[in-house]
């Protein structure tokens, strides 16, 4: 399978690519409209073009951590049969498939941080390693392991709307 075990193969690439256009635009199309809807429309257009792509960043992260804490709990509370079988070595298509989403999503993650600026050394590493290690599960698969990983995110939704709430002004509200 070579040296990136599933990580390499026809469907998981499609996966990741697909993921990372999802994510993408989402923060290009979905942001705008989300924040208006949720704030109103004079809000979102009072911010710079730098404060809309940081909403867009913290939108799409809070979007990707949710699904991704309930994957991870519908993963580890009911385990597929192949898992249940072999925690260590057992197969789980719904997970292979989240595994290589999550690998998308750090690829935009790197992309969206640093498209205009540097985002700076912390930030990066962590996506690089976030990147790495769910491309590792998938060789050899490691199907606790890589579901444990995703529930790290749990944090996530919140920190994503500090930062959306202080980088729109309603840090008080």
């Amino acid at each position: 399978a070579g040296p990136f075990g599933e990580a390499a193969e026809p469907r998981q690439l499609l996966i990741t690519g697909a993921s990372f256009g999802m994510w993408l635009a989402l923060q290009r199309l979905g942001t705008g409209p989300l924040i208006s809807r949720l704030f109103g429309a004079r809000v979102w257009a009072s911010r710079t073009a730098e404060e809309r792509r940081r909403c867009g960043i913290s939108v799409t992260s809070f979007v990707f951590s949710s699904c991704l804490v309930t994957a991870a709990a519908f993963a580890t509370l009911l385990p597929s049969a192949g898992v249940a079988a072999d925690p260590i070595y057992g197969r789980c298509g719904f997970l292979q498939a989240c595994f290589a989403v999550v690998v998308g999503f750090f690829m935009w993650n790197i992309f969206a941080e640093n498209e205009h600026s540097w985002a700076g050394w912390p930030n990066f590493v962590h996506h690089v390693c976030c990147l790495i290690a769910y491309v590792m599960v998938q060789f050899p698969f490691s199907p606790r392991i890589g579901s444990a990983l995703m529930l790290f995110e749990a944090s996530t939704p919140a920190l994503c709307t500090f930062n959306t709430l202080r980088t729109l002004g309603l840090e008080g509200s």
